[in-house]
């Protein structure tokens, strides 16, 4: 999982990557998301235990679903683009704060696994 992790570090805390505002930074959002889903699904398939990787889709699957429709439909990509600076701002000032915790939780090198999930 370390590995996966410092995979997307960098982009952490580059609001190009997490809330992406013209295509560009969609397309580049896409290809980082779409490393770093293949890091963690292989990492969870040779790793977890049945219950685990059940928990783990149960818990990421809906937001690995809203990000592929994205990366995958234009249709979705426009439909995201025409709220994207709304959503950014949104989720930048009611969840900042919370969103800094979990990323300074993941960047932790010394955090239990689970706590991170």
């Amino acid at each position: 999982m370390q590995n996966c992790t410092e995979m997307v570090r960098p982009f952490l805390h580059d609001l190009e990557y997490m809330f992406p505002t013209n295509i560009q930074h969609v397309d580049n959002m896409c290809k980082m998301w779409s490393r770093f889903v293949d890091c963690v699904r292989r990492y969870v398939e040779v790793c977890a235990t049945g219950d685990q990787r059940a928990r783990f889709n149960d818990a990421v699957g809906d937001s690995i679903d809203t990000v592929h429709a994205i990366c995958s439909s234009e249709k979705y990509q426009k439909e995201y683009l025409q709220s994207a600076s709304c959503f950014r701002k949104v989720s930048v000032d009611n969840c900042g704060s919370h969103y800094n915790d979990m990323v300074d939780e993941v960047s932790n090198t010394a955090a239990n696994n689970d706590n991170i999930c």
